[in-house]
């Protein structure tokens, strides 16, 4: 029988045709050239021109997954093996050109490379985190801070006689050294911290520099990662209002641009990395605001939104609402994490801040210190709200 007009046919009179091949573009017959995608899909000649041969594998690709380096063309997970960014100077470079630190567990091109130990770096010393205590910091996340201090004049001796802290440089900085903790938990790690700021105390630290707080993750599944990628994706705007003007476009510490329907999206942990690797999240450079390409080289979730400092209060703080932060999405619906757009979406001003903290932190000073903080930093004269 024929499969388009339906009557008998004798065997004599049938005419064997090439399976039909449809366009997964504009879903046309296609009767000339064609391409196939990496999918195994059709692609007429007439919307070839979206499509790219990428030079490592061989395929073509759609241009949404098209990147550039070094003048040629490469698909998304080809340009993410091939390729890496400089620890120091961000610049992308052939991974197999640059020099890796077991040290700083990143890799830096050949101008940065910063070489073996130098003069005032030395490694943190590990502490005992057993009969711990958590009265001052109630979480018992594993931790660790970066604090960049770029200062001419530090007290080198004194850190490392008297603290845990270890010294490295930071090829951001103009001078002075980034000091890292081991890792830390509950009160032993609070007083580590206070140990530190007490040996520091009186230098001077500019808006070049950064503080990083690294959060352990070991034991996250894909849909808490989803749920605290999408937390602060929704209230990053809330974030980057309690920090100084500095760390507002800031290239080392971006506001993600992530379509919030694709982190909804996400079912299995592959399909994380794959969007967090993404085009559409700027090839998942660790340099966002809330980093999770840590996962990968740290088991960790890294906070790289926090200016420079070694304020004390600044520190415990920024620890204390984190931690509550990270707490709240693991423990809460998405539905629930989406409700804060009632809050987030209008108008961004004191009071609303204000509803935003009572949702999401348990902790009351650190709502006085932060409504404070907003006060602050965004020009707000009239008397702070009952928390």
């Amino acid at each position: 029988m024929c499969q388009n007009c339906k009557p008998k046919i004798e065997k004599n009179d049938v005419l064997l045709l090439e399976h039909k091949k449809t366009c997964l573009e504009c879903e046309e017959s296609i009767l000339n050239d064609y391409i196939i995608d990496s999918e195994g899909n059709f692609i007429c000649e007439n919307c070839e021109d979206d499509y790219f041969l990428c030079c490592e594998c061989d395929k073509n690709y759609h241009t949404d997954n098209e990147n550039i380096f070094d003048n040629q063309l490469y698909c998304d997970d080809c340009f993410n093996e091939k390729t890496c960014v400089c620890e120091s100077c961000d610049n992308r470079i052939d991974i197999d050109s640059g020099y890796y630190s077991d040290r700083d567990n990143c890799t830096y091109c050949e101008s940065c490379w910063p070489g073996e130990c130098g003069e005032n770096e030395f490694e943190s010393k590990k502490i005992n985190l057993k009969e711990n205590t958590f009265n001052l910091l109630k979480y018992k996340y594993n931790f660790g801070i970066e604090l960049e201090i770029d200062n001419e004049d530090l007290p080198y001796y004194d850190i490392e006689n008297n603290t845990c802290f270890g010294s490295k440089e930071d090829g951001s900085l103009n001078c002075g050294m980034e000091f890292y903790s081991p890792i830390l938990q509950g009160d032993k790690g609070y007083n580590e911290i206070k140990k530190f700021c007490n040996n520091v105390n009186g230098y001077s630290v500019s808006t070049k520099a950064g503080y990083h707080l690294h959060i352990g993750a070991e034991n996250f599944n894909y849909n808490d990662l989803k749920k605290i990628w999408l937390l602060y994706r929704i209230i990053e705007k809330y974030i980057y209002s309690i920090l100084p003007a500095s760390r507002q476009d800031n290239k080392y510490c971006i506001q993600s641009i992530i379509d919030i329907q694709h982190i909804l999206n996400i079912t299995s942990m592959d399909g994380f990395k794959i969007l967090w690797n993404s085009h559409d999240n700027n090839n998942g450079t660790r340099y966002h605001g809330l980093n999770l390409t840590a996962l990968e080289s740290h088991n960790t979730i890294e906070l790289r939104y926090h200016s420079g400092t070694i304020n004390f209060d600044k520190i415990i703080n920024w620890i204390k609402l984190n931690f509550e932060l990270i707490t709240f999405a693991k423990e809460s619906s998405i539905e629930k994490i989406l409700s804060l757009n009632k809050i987030v979406l209008p108008k961004d001003n004191l009071k609303n801040f204000e509803k935003l903290l009572n949702v999401l932190v348990d902790y009351n000073d650190v709502k006085e210190f932060y409504i404070e903080r907003f006060k602050k930093l965004n020009g707000i004269k009239e008397e702070v709200l009952t928390v």
